[in-house]
């Protein structure tokens, strides 16, 4: 039994997915700039016999949105990762131990020009599980 137990288990390799999401302008760009929330999954891979017979089912460890702050005119493509900031997240809780689900349908709305509230699904249908909350937007430096 200890000989099957041992070849079951997860890589100590972390995987990261990122999906980023579009970018939110202010309704005062020239003092908030844009926002972007990029949604981050961190998981491991199953090793072993836990990959028998299709692959297996990776764990997954974290998913949540990472938020960040642009200024109103990033300096083009290569610049943009460096010129942004990051100013909060959201965190999400699993459906069930060590899965969160898949992405749903998400929206951001400015309440002002320094607030934004969210809404994000996510789960699985029909019972999807909702992320919702404002965040707080710092005046660019």
């Amino acid at each position: 039994m200890a000989l099957l137990l041992a070849g079951c288990g997860y890589a100590q390799e972390i995987t990261v997915t990122v999906t980023p999401g579009v970018k939110q302008a202010s309704p005062d760009p020239a003092r908030y700039g844009s926002i972007q929330v990029v949604w981050v999954r961190e998981s491991q891979k199953p090793t072993g016999l836990r990959t028998f017979p299709d692959g297996g089912t990776a764990r997954e460890i974290a998913l949540y949105g990472v938020v960040y702050q642009y200024p109103p005119e990033p300096p083009g493509e290569e610049g943009e990762e460096a010129a942004r900031q990051e100013i909060g997240r959201i965190e999400l809780e699993p459906v069930r131990p060590w899965d969160y689900g898949n992405l749903g349908r998400g929206s951001y709305e400015w309440l002002a020009p320094d607030r934004l509230s969210y809404r994000k699904e996510y789960g699985y249908p029909p019972d999807m599980k909702v992320a919702e909350g404002e965040l707080q937007i710092p005046p660019l430096p």
